[in-house]
């Protein structure tokens, strides 16, 4: 077998072994001194330009090695993932993982004499400290840009057992037991420019006031950088005290110096590895991920002016927050929250309203700051015809959006019905939202009227309440004959009845239960006129509830009058009583 075959079968083998969704992008190129694997996301959130971008890469694994960075890579992106304050904003994180593949294992070891070939020449004691790994930043930083469209963060680990790492330019850690730890530690350095917490010089720091946010020569409570989080009982500078193990103060020690600077808790994951970081510190890094990643991803449909015909969706698309409150107000009253809000035409003002989303992130890892936030807004025109009476909109054609008001006469719970206060017209209403008006109160709708030609309706309806006592209107009393009524406008009437058409009207007629329904859901009233019933018996079908107690009596009916549309063959006209107080039992 060719060594390039060898090298692809070894690499194919490992990325089954990396159990992640992986999009293969590149073919293995194999050459003397490193060979270039495929690469791809271990952590996919959303597009990059709309998220903080880690990418990993590894130094000093050789083609045998490539299980063990697998195990290595995900092991940290794993405890970048699972560690405040990185996981409260992990879904705004996208982790790439980009094999390198290296002639010679390990790092080089100037004071043992030690080289070896790798791809970034990572090597310990920089700047004379044994502990110090770094990695050569400008290959690094070649190899990455050609890589992928665009990274913010990079971390090499490198393949040795020997302690070691750095921050900064990027983070770098040896692949020690203490990894994971370090690579937090340093990320610390490398994404939210924090410095060392501990000491080790034992003389006092002269130099000028750090710009890193977690240490400070400042003892002035009122300037300290982190006074937000200092309790007002909490002494500055703060003794090294059990007391005060827990609380964010003055600590003097940082910065490796043991005097003349501070650190805000006693103890932190930059001054101890495996700590978590104080809060502080999470702070740091959460407004450095504010910089990168937008609170969220986009608004549909985009800020400007929209003239609605009809209910319209606005959405914020993306929550990468932990945190995130978006807040949807109208006319500046606040009507909701959430992702998205649906605003319905008739809830807009003439000649127009202000729809304004407010995007926070509340998060309570911010107090030496504004909370991020972001506005938009929304010109909101409304596009329905006014209309002067429900008369007209029984007149008009259908399928159009209208404004008109009239007097509640019957709440039911799937619809309910308004009318001309003249009891000339009426119209079936379909709330948009489900919610209902109070009996009597006169409201204005806002609505599409539905094609339905026998029950004038309107669907997805806005409705509003107008000042006013509740005036239940009064019904018309009609002989069994003349409930429904002819043809009118674009509106039907039922096969067998003539005269005026009432059809949704609030109505009264008389007459004999001939006739029970299943369950008792309804009967068949018949006062000698002549007419039928859906299904052809003789009087006029009234719904309601426990009709069976009527059988063979003389009622009085008071409901709505509708098309009963359950046979269609016949299209006959019907009562729909809106509680047991609509029927009385009566004399013939």
């Amino acid at each position: 077998m060719s060594k390039a075959a060898n090298c692809i079968q070894k690499i194919n083998s490992w990325r089954k072994k990396f159990n992640v969704s992986f999009a293969v992008l590149a073919l293995i190129i194999c050459s003397n001194n490193a060979i270039y694997a495929s690469f791809g996301k271990y952590w996919d959130t959303g597009s990059d330009s709309m998220r903080i971008v880690i990418a990993i890469t590894g130094d000093g694994y050789t083609i045998n090695d490539q299980t063990q960075f697998s195990t290595d890579a995900i092991a940290v992106a794993n405890k970048i993932l699972t560690t405040p304050p990185w996981n409260t904003y992990a879904n705004s994180i996208n982790i790439y993982v980009i094999p390198m593949i290296s002639s010679q294992s390990g790092a080089d070891k100037p004071w043992l004499n030690q080289y070896v070939n790798t791809v970034f020449d990572a090597t310990y004691g920089t700047n004379g400290i044994q502990e110090c790994l770094t990695v050569n930043f400008n290959t690094v930083t070649s190899v990455l840009s050609g890589s992928i469209p665009k990274y913010d963060v990079a971390i090499v680990i490198v393949n040795d057992s020997l302690y070691g790492g750095s921050g900064h330019n990027a983070a770098v850690t040896s692949n020690n037991a203490a990894m994971t730890d370090i690579i937090i530690h340093e990320l610390g350095h490398t994404f939210a420019n924090l410095e060392e917490e501990y000491e080790g010089n034992p003389t006092s720091y002269i130099g000028p006031e750090p710009s890193n946010p977690n240490v400070t020569t400042i003892t002035n409570p009122s300037s300290i950088k982190w006074k937000a989080w200092i309790d007002p009982n909490t002494p500055v500078p703060t003794p090294l005290a059990d007391i005060y193990s827990k609380s964010v103060g003055l600590f003097e020690g940082a910065f490796t110096y043991s005097l003349g600077i501070y650190r805000p808790m006693m103890n932190c994951g930059m001054r101890t590895m495996g700590v978590e970081f104080c809060p502080v510190c999470q702070e740091a890094h959460v407004m450095k991920a504010h910089t990168i990643a937008p609170l969220i991803d986009a608004i549909s449909p985009g800020e400007g002016t929209f003239t609605m015909p009809s209910p319209t969706t606005f959405e914020a698309l993306g929550n990468g927050w932990q945190y995130l409150t978006k807040t949807w107000k109208l006319d500046n009253v606040q009507i909701g929250m959430g992702t998205y809000m649906i605003i319905h035409p008739g809830a807009l003002a003439s000649p127009s309203s202000t729809l304004t989303l407010d995007v926070i992130d509340d998060t309570p890892q911010i107090k030496s700051y504004s909370l991020p936030s972001q506005q938009y807004q929304w010109t909101l025109v409304p596009d329905v015809e006014s209309l002067n009476n429900i008369t007209e909109l029984r007149e008009s054609p259908t399928d159009i959006y209208c404004k008109v008001d009239g007097v509640v006469s019957a709440v039911f719970g799937d619809c309910f019905y308004v009318q001309n206060s003249n009891r000339t017209a009426a119209v079936r209403v379909n709330p948009y939202d489900g919610t209902f008006p109070t009996l009597g109160k006169t409201v204005t709708l806002c609505g599409k009227r539905d094609l339905n030609d026998f029950n004038l309706t309107i669907g997805d309806c806005y409705w509003s309440h107008h000042t006013g006592t509740p005036d239940p209107p009064k019904p018309l009393a009609l002989n069994n004959k003349a409930v429904g009524g002819g043809d009118i406008g674009y509106m039907r009437g039922c096969a067998d009845c003539t005269g005026l058409n009432n059809v949704g009207l609030l109505v009264r007629t008389f007459g004999q239960v001939r006739v029970i329904g299943p369950d008792g859901l309804w009967v068949t009233i018949n006062d000698g006129s002549s007419r039928t019933d859906a299904d052809g018996n003789q009087g006029i079908r009234v719904y309601g509830t426990s009709m069976d107690q009527y059988a063979g009596k003389y009622i009085c009916v008071t409901g709505i009058c509708f098309i009963d549309e359950s046979n269609p063959a016949t299209l006959s006209a019907a009562i729909r009583t809106r509680s047991s107080s609509d029927i009385t039992e009566s004399t013939p």
